[in-house]
């Protein structure tokens, strides 16, 4: 009798221990997959903040780039007061009209001896206007001197 009971308590301790041990690894595993859980939202949250950071920078930015100026001014005025106020004048080879079906007026400028800044204060200049728009622009180096360049450029007007 004592050997029944003695295997009935060895066998109860197994169980105990068993179930102990499944009670454990569950438990831990929950408390991992928990933490998973946990590090996943909390990334979400930091992507989701930065998605709405970018939402509010990009709405800046377009706003801040928004083109409400309109040239009220003729094109060709316009060009000549480019240059006028450039100080690039005499680098001004041609001022053509041009005839388009898309535009009201469009004009070819063609200048020489351009450095890289004073290529990039004619485009702002342009840029400027949400009613102008460049169709053609080519720059090419000089031969003489690397660091200068031609430009043509097509401009219109709507």
């Amino acid at each position: 009798m004592k050997q029944l009971i003695n295997s009935n308590r060895e066998t109860l301790l197994y169980f105990i221990i068993a179930a102990g041990a499944v009670f454990l690894i569950f438990y831990w595993t929950h408390l991992f997959f928990q933490s998973k859980i946990e590090s996943m939202k909390n990334e979400t949250e930091t992507v989701q903040e930065k998605v709405v950071e970018a939402e509010q920078l990009l709405k800046l930015m377009r706003s801040s780039d928004s083109k409400e100026s309109r040239l009220n001014s003729g094109l060709l005025t316009f060009v000549q007061n480019i240059g006028k106020s450039l100080n690039i004048e005499n680098k001004i080879i041609s001022v053509k009209p041009q005839s388009s079906s898309q535009f009201n007026e469009a004009v070819t400028l063609k200048i020489e001896s351009l450095n890289l800044n004073e290529i990039l204060n004619i485009i702002q200049r342009v840029d400027k206007f949400s009613n102008l728009i460049v169709t053609n622009l080519s720059i090419s180096k000089r031969y003489d001197n690397p660091k200068l360049a031609n430009m043509a450029i097509d401009i219109g007007k709507q």
